[in-house]
């Protein structure tokens, strides 16, 4: 199923920022350059039910410090999400959500009221969906000890 779908229906509404740059047509697949391995395989589920028409540039990078957990930017011809590397890797699949509900309203092309707008909360209702499906959760973090073992 694509989800993209949803977004002919929406009304247009008022504009949405972003970055431009030139990415080389040889960068047309999308990568996750990320030291946590689970959030490979949920980035690879969650783009798998999207169509975009360009690839996505997952990456770690030190945010927390200017107040944010990640961020994601539309490139031109890619789109860039980083989210910052000490989050868990729950944390960082939870922000990922967030994230490509961003990269759904600009690869839509529709512009939004603002950054987190109606497009916006109806693309991470969706991504949300998917995300919180059982097999698509990486596993807790928080291990329990048992009978007595610390």
């Amino acid at each position: 199923m694509k989800i993209l779908a949803f977004f002919l229906a929406l009304p247009l509404v008022l504009g949405c920022s972003c970055a431009v740059a030139l990415v080389p047509p040889e960068y047309r697949q999308d990568v996750v350059l990320d030291t946590t391995p689970e959030l490979g395989a949920t980035a690879a589920f969650l783009l798998s039910a999207v169509d975009l028409q360009f690839p996505v540039f997952i990456q770690d990078a030190a945010l927390l410090e200017h107040g944010i957990m990640g961020r994601s930017q539309d490139l031109g011809g890619a789109y860039l999400v980083e989210l910052d590397y000490r989050l868990t890797p729950r944390e960082k699949a939870m922000v990922l959500v967030h994230e490509l509900a961003h990269v759904l309203v600009w690869d839509a092309g529709i512009p939004d009221s603002s950054s987190h707008g109606p497009l916006w909360g109806q693309a991470w209702a969706e991504l949300w969906r998917l995300y919180t499906r059982e097999d698509a959760l990486p596993e807790p973090e928080i291990r329990l000890p048992r009978d007595g073992q610390d």
